[in-house]
């Protein structure tokens, strides 16, 4: 029942945005709805290293800001001697304090599906991963130019191997924001 509850709180939380109130008129300072971001991930156990991309939508934002966004994710890492791929899409949920200040603090939650494979194990062929995790960042943006962000947080990600994919993950990149 609890994973029922959990899977429909995040599809509300995915769709909130067409119900958020807080239009562009409202509050003339905000211009930009959407976020676009790229940059470099990696994982301490195992190593993992890759990329992510994202698209986000501005939720609300007042004093305290919440966006949603869709995260594809995509790197390698070595278990037991064999190389793997793996591929996710989560869906991370950012709550933070907006300010005029150009740095922004924030703490995020993700939570997503992907799949993994080599050469031995093809794609599809009971490679599903299960992915979750939490963490903060820092972002030096303007809503012109966009910002670098980095961010510090915990990544679990269950697969059907017997090794435990999950510690700590840094991300940085850039975002754009239009």
């Amino acid at each position: 029942m609890r994973k029922i509850v959990f899977v429909l709180a995040l599809i509300i939380l995915q769709f909130s945005y067409v119900f958020a109130g807080g239009e562009e008129e409202d509050d003339p300072g905000v211009e930009s709805r959407y976020v676009l971001g790229a940059g470099f991930t990696w994982a301490n156990n195992p190593r993992l290293l890759g990329g992510h991309f994202d698209f986000g939508i501005v939720l609300y934002r007042r004093i305290l800001y919440i966006q949603n966004d869709f995260l594809l994710r995509a790197g390698g890492l070595a278990v037991d001697g064999s190389d793997y791929s793996v591929f996710t899409l989560s869906d991370k949920i950012i709550f933070g304090r907006n300010s005029e200040s150009p740095l922004k603090i924030y703490t995020y939650f993700e939570g997503g599906l992907g799949i993994y494979g080599n050469d031995a194990k093809q794609f599809f062929a009971d490679s599903a991963a299960v992915t979750f995790g939490f963490g903060g960042g820092g972002e030096i943006s303007s809503e012109e130019f966009g910002g670098l962000y980095f961010e510090v947080g915990y990544l679990g990600q269950k697969t059907s191997l017997k090794y435990p994919v999950s510690g700590v993950i840094l991300q940085t990149g850039w975002r754009i924001f239009f």
